[in-house]
Formats: structure tokens, sequence, C-alpha cells
């Protein structure tokens, strides 16, 4: 039977001034979305737990004052979660603030205390929950007063265990030379681990990464021979993946020295060295612009990158897959295009059977809608273009959608799996399911 999406009607909408949704499934097939909503002196945190057909909702910064924004939430089942924000306002600078699922939906601080990071500030958290128990968080420290940032790491084994967390600030897993920038994590289920972000080395900004292998392995520190990035130009927007075998891959976009820019690849072997592509090896053809890389193995081995790039004056979501056994069924340079119209903001996921969905925000008109295609489990002998569905408008027309959330797991019948897009418009948070 063919799967249709279930669209959001107008009494939907979750909020009133609300923004940057996030979206995990936990393993008992229940949605958590967390986003911030505007007040007159700041803004809230928000968190709704789905219940039956209606939420549990929570606000998390309650009485706290300030500003409460950026929020990512990871949870595995009905009780346990990680919830992350950033917290300022008039006498406090840029802090994280950690809450953890307890029994019957509540959340509470961890035993060692609800704030990870140290003065002056900290940006950009991440957070991953994984069945066996292991909860992870990493984020940008600041380290002084000028620029100097470095990226930090806690996790936790088991909902009552209290989080190993860094030290004080100049714990961190990074140089921590000039500044870092924008950490990402991705694990495999025997908890082999990648953490990247980028940083400068000097005159350019260049891609770092720190690696443990299984649950048991500590945290790599880079230092100054680990970039992986050419160092003639800038680079932005790292981001990982770990197969199930342990190899591994990191994609991002930089800067060539003409001015125009592409994708770039690096990968490694399981407990190899990583490849260091030159400057005149990029994965992608050479654009005016590209962003968003994203990237992800499926259970099977098969590698899926997606990124948006700018040709003239055209925006297009790009897609290329390779087969476990290395065929590049769509090459970086022979990529298939997932949008016809304007599009940027690719998000992907992965499913445990290997379907692959990808969401987006496409031009129509004078309005952004958020659009989705997923992938055929077994296609032998498709066209990669066959493999895919059709685009599908997840948002209503005439309203400008924001960039999407995407999560994807499998029902805890373990028959197919689930899908929820979240954006929001008009001030609200709305979603999309696919069952």
């Amino acid at each position: 039977m063919t799967r249709r999406w279930r669209l959001p009607d107008e009494g939907d909408g979750l909020g009133t001034f609300a923004a940057k949704p996030w979206v995990d499934i936990d393993r008992n097939d229940r949605i958590w979305l967390t986003f911030e909503d505007g007040r007159a002196s700041g803004s809230d945190v928000v968190l709704a737990r789905e219940v039956e057909s209606s939420w549990d909702m929570a606000i998390p910064s309650l009485g706290l004052g300030d500003f409460h924004q950026d929020a990512r939430v990871a949870a595995y089942d009905d009780d346990h979660a990680i919830l992350v924000w950033n917290r300022s306002g008039a006498f406090l600078e840029l802090q994280n603030e950690v809450r953890v699922g307890a029994p019957g939906g509540r959340l509470v601080e961890p035993p060692g205390g609800g704030r990870f990071s140290f003065a002056p500030y900290a940006i950009q958290n991440e957070v991953q929950a994984h069945p066996d128990g292991e909860v992870f968080l990493t984020w940008n420290q600041g380290l002084d007063d000028g620029g100097r940032r470095g990226i930090c790491i806690a996790n936790r084994f088991g909902s009552e265990a209290d989080f190993h967390r860094p030290k004080n600030q100049l714990d961190v897993v990074s140089r921590s030379f000039i500044f870092s920038n924008n950490p990402e994590v991705a694990r495999n289920t025997r908890g082999d681990t990648v953490v990247t972000w980028f940083e400068s080395f000097g005159e350019r900004l260049r891609v770092a990464s720190s690696e443990r292998y299984g649950l048991d392995g500590r945290f790599t520190i880079a230092n100054d021979a680990d970039a992986l990035s050419p160092p003639e130009g800038d680079v932005e927007d790292p981001e990982p993946a770990v197969a199930e075998d342990g190899r591994a891959v990191i994609v991002w976009r930089q800067v060539l020295p003409s001015g125009k820019m592409a994708v770039f690849m690096s990968e490694r072997p399981n407990r190899g060295a990583w490849s260091r592509p030159s400057m005149d090896e990029p994965f992608s053809e050479v654009v005016d612009n590209a962003w968003h890389t994203r990237v992800a193995f499926a259970p099977g081995g098969d590698l899926y990158v997606v990124w948006e790039q700018k040709i003239g004056t055209d925006w297009s979501v790009m897609l290329a897959h390779r087969a476990p056994d290395g065929r590049w069924l769509a090459s970086g340079k022979e990529a298939l295009r997932l949008s016809g119209q304007p599009a940027i903001d690719p998000v992907l996921r992965v499913a445990a059977d290997g379907t692959v969905v990808v969401a987006w925000r496409a031009r129509f008109g004078t309005h952004w809608r958020v659009m989705e295609r997923h992938s055929a489990v077994d296609a032998e002998g498709a066209t990669e273009a066959e493999r895919w569905s059709a685009a599908v408008a997840l948002s209503p027309i005439g309203r400008d959608a924001g960039a999407p959330a995407i999560a994807v797991a499998r029902h805890a019948n373990a028959r197919g799996h689930r899908v929820v897009v979240a954006w929001s418009h008009d001030g609200q948070i709305f979603r999309a399911t696919l069952d």
C-alpha cells in the first residue's frame, strides 16, 4: 500500500511567535518537538511531546527570564531525552542549559547541574540519544573575551547516570588556536563516533575532527597536522557520517582561489587514515555558491550526500549516491537535482530499512514551501532518478515556510518507519508525518 503524508491543518500550529523547530522520534514512535517562542521581554524554549492525538507541553525556560534560543532535543523512549538550548540576557552571556527526561515526562537538571558550559560564552549545541543508553552533547565553548573558541564534548550512559563533562573551559578536543565553529557529530551502533568542525589554522578556516572508536574509546585531540581540507581556501559546513563497518566520511563546502565554490569530501576506512583532497579535487562541480552539505550512510553501506548550489541566479538542491561496492550511481559532478524550483536548506535522514528522506525549501512565486522526496528501498536495475518519489509539498501554498527539521525512526513494531518534518510559518510550528 502506498503511504501518504499526513499534512497539517490550519489549527495544528504550535506557539505564538514561534521559530527554529527541532524534532526527534523516540523508540515508541512518539514525536518530541522543541522550538523557541517569543514573548514581550525575551523568548522561551517550548518542548512538545506527542501523547495519543495531542501534545504534552512544557516550557523549561519558564520563570528564568532572558532570551532562550536554538533548542535541540534527542529522545529514545517515553521518559528519556536530552534538551539543550542557549540562554542569554542583560547580565548573562550565551550559555547552554541542559535538561533530561525523567519518569512521567518531567524535565530535570542532570545530577551535576544543568549548565555544562563556562564563561565567557557557549554556542552551537548539538545532541544525540542512542538506544544503547548513550546521550551525547557537543558545543562550541568560548575560551576568552577575544575570538578563541574550542569544541567541548559531554556524554552519559544510562538514564540515571551523570554526564562525563569538561572540567573547565580549556577541556576541549580542538586546537583552540583562534576559533572553532559549528560542531557536528555522527555515530554508528557500535559507538564509533566522529565530531567535526571548522577552525582557523592561521590564515584559513580548515576542517578538523575528533574521533572515538567504540563506546570505550577516548576522543582524539586535533593538532596542526590534522586539517583535512586544502589550505588555499576557507571552508564551512563540515558534516560527518560513520558507516556500520567503521568507515567514515566528511563533506564540506570550500571557497576556491577563483572565488567560486565546491563541495569537497574526505574519507577513511575503519581505523584508517583520512584522505586529504587537493584544491583541484572537489567532489562536486565548481559553482558560484555551495551551502548546507549533508551526508549519511544507509545501514547497508550506501552513501548519500546532499547540498544546495547556486549557478547564476538558480539555486538547486543536489543529491549524490554511492553504492556499497563503490560505484557512484549519481556522483558529485553528475548529481541528481531534487527540485525543479529554486531550492535551499536541504536536510537528510536515512531510515533503518535504507529509505532515504530529503526535505528542503522551494520557491513558488513569492513564497517558500517545504518539499520532500524519498528513495525506494529496493530498486535494483533502476536509474537513480527512478529510485526517487515525486516531490511532495508539505507546507501550504501562499505561506512562507521556514527551514525544515526532520526525523526518521523505525516503528516500535519493527515494521517500516515513521518520518516527521517540522517547520515554521505565520509564527507557529507545523509538522507533517509519513507513517
